[in-house]
């Protein structure tokens, strides 16, 4: 798998950010919060097919580059017709996945991202395997109470960070592979809904009611409102 990318680096102080981001636009992906802009309980992201491809390479390469932030700017998306955001005038998100272990400041985010230029274009190549199928994963291991390797979703500066080790990175890329790979025979959505969607869910141990997940759906005709066009 292949990724064609932009690669920044910025300096903030003594320290520097190695920032990647697609090497071309994604107008056909946008990023919603239901339920509030600082805690919501659902982000919900639509996506055609070929944006859904690029989540999943972008996914891989956040896996194995843990020194690096992977950036998708999605903030200036138009959601497609026929969604709840679709007439609400909601402003889109961007998401930032990283590693845990470069302990970045979210808070510092709006000025990585303001000092963002042109970027040295790059073909980021993943190798096979990165991401897992479903089967491959031992789901049961996130109720353990050993468990440390959980994915944190948090929320700054109009983005959407997605915060985890490699091994949640991993874990929870068999959602971003079924979600590239289309519908399979005998599978359904991850929601019950008749179209193609996966879920990713923080599943951090904490009280009931402080909960997050990324629901992505794959939208084949996507189309804006005329109003907003």
């Amino acid at each position: 798998m292949r990724l064609r990318t932009l690669v920044d680096e910025v300096r903030l102080g003594p320290s520097t950010y190695r920032v990647l981001r697609p090497h071309r636009p994604l107008p056909r992906a946008a990023l919603f919060a239901a339920g509030g802009d600082r805690r919501p309980h659902c982000l919900l992201m639509y996506t055609d097919r070929t944006a859904a491809a690029v989540m999943h390479a972008a996914w891989a390469l956040a896996t194995i580059s843990p020194n690096s932030l992977v950036h998708l700017p999605m903030r200036t998306s138009l959601p497609p017709a026929r969604t709840p955001f679709a007439e609400t005038g909601a402003a889109s998100f961007d998401l930032v996945l990283l590693h845990h272990r470069l302990q970045f400041p979210l808070s510092r985010w709006k000025q990585v991202r303001a000092r963002l230029r042109g970027g040295t274009p790059h073909t980021a190549v993943i190798p096979p395997g990165v991401l897992p199928a479903y089967s491959d994963v031992d789901h049961d291991a996130r109720g353990y109470a050993e468990q440390r390797d959980h994915l944190r979703i948090e929320l700054s500066g109009r983005t959407v960070f997605i915060v985890g080790s490699t091994v949640a990175f991993r874990d929870w890329g068999h959602c971003l592979r079924r979600l590239a790979e289309g519908p399979q025979a005998g599978t359904g959505s991850s929601c019950g809904a008749p179209h193609h969607c996966v879920s990713v869910d923080d599943w951090r141990p904490r009280r009931e009611l402080d909960w997050t997940d990324l629901h992505i759906e794959v939208v084949a005709d996507w189309r804006h409102d005329a109003g907003r066009r």
